[in-house]
């Protein structure tokens, strides 16, 4: 006696599966979702990033202008003073608080490198700010930092030798123009 073998579907169930294409557009996703959402999250970031660096850069050009043309030291401002009123304005995505900003005095343009108060790039030392605007045609550095903030801790800011934060970091060099007035006594200048 001999069992009849049936056709169809119950005969050979593992051909069925490789001909079977109904999944294929899940499986392509998945292989493709993480690549894809990790570009589209770099390039967020690195926009974000983008948009804080130039800020921060504009409102120190900005200010330098300030510094430059003798009106902090005619106003006889402050650190703080040249925060409030020269940085913090054009700053409406950071919070003035956190701004680091360090003003020096420079011998020469062949003598800026780290020892007259001005921050190496690598070494931004809240500890070590400086506000010192200079006089008449007196060459200046002018740096602000800011801290990165968490979300954007991949591509910006360079690294602190000071408990290791990352900082956005922003500086002008400048103359400044002759005025009358002679540099703020200041601690430091």
């Amino acid at each position: 006696m001999s069992i009849p073998v049936e056709t169809g579907s119950r005969r050979a169930p593992h051909r069925r599966l490789l001909r079977d294409t109904s999944g294929a557009a899940a499986v392509e996703f998945a292989m493709v979702a993480f690549p894809f959402i990790a570009i589209v999250v770099a390039t967020l970031e690195l926009a974000v990033d983008y948009l804080y660096f130039s800020q921060l850069d504009y409102a120190a050009h900005k200010a330098s202008e300030q510094i430059r043309s003798g009106v902090v030291v005619i106003d006889r401002a402050t650190s703080s003073d040249f925060r409030t009123r020269y940085l913090c304005p054009e700053l409406t995505l950071f919070d003035c608080n956190k701004l680091l900003v360090n003003v020096t005095v420079v011998a020469s343009v062949n003598n800026w490198s780290g020892g007259g108060g001005v921050w190496a790039p690598t070494t931004v030392n809240p500890g070590a700010a400086r506000w010192c605007p200079g006089g008449s045609a007196e060459i200046n550095v002018l740096q602000i930092a800011y801290p990165v903030p968490l979300a954007s801790f991949v591509w910006a800011g360079q690294r602190s030798n000071v408990n290791g934060v990352r900082y956005y970091l922003a500086a002008s060099a400048f103359r400044n123009d002759a005025f009358s007035l002679s540099a703020p006594a200041t601690a430091g200048c």
